[in-house]
């Protein structure tokens, strides 16, 4: 790849980095507003506290993001995505919870999202970095 290629595909990442940052800041932001809604009559503050921090800790989504300069591009483009689809998809569950009437008690469903998050997270971008190392393997005659 030239200097000039790997410029352009720099800058792009950039942007899709500062996008996927945006994303995770704000998402974490909003969860923690909608944890609120639900637990407003709850009288344990540690137990908000704590829900709060298992909340927004798809926040550590920001560690990959700033050791990942030496990852191939295409396994740094999806960590990238997924940093703009986790946020996301915690937010639509949670809205969900807030407007439709749950069957299961208080903030529920904030326990499972994060791990689950965690989980998807892991396999997407271990998944992107064996394909892209096999790939490049591949190029190198190897």
């Amino acid at each position: 790849m030239n200097n000039v290629s790997r410029g352009r595909t720099e800058g792009r990442l950039f942007g899709l980095r500062t996008a996927a940052s945006i994303a995770v800041l704000a998402g974490a932001a909003a969860s923690v507003g909608l944890l609120l809604r639900a637990t407003d009559r709850n009288p344990s503050q540690l137990l908000v506290v704590l829900l709060a921090i298992w909340v927004v800790s798809p926040l550590a989504l920001f560690w990959p993001s700033i050791v990942s300069k030496r990852w191939s591009v295409p396994t740094r483009v999806t960590l990238y995505g997924v940093m703009l689809v986790v946020p996301l998809s915690c937010l639509a569950i949670y809205v969900a919870d807030a407007i439709w009437p749950r069957t299961s008690p208080g903030p529920f469903v904030f326990i499972p999202v994060p791990p689950a998050s965690w989980l998807f997270s892991a396999l997407v971008v271990l998944a992107a970095a064996l394909i892209s190392g096999t790939r490049s393997r591949r190029a190198d005659g190897a």
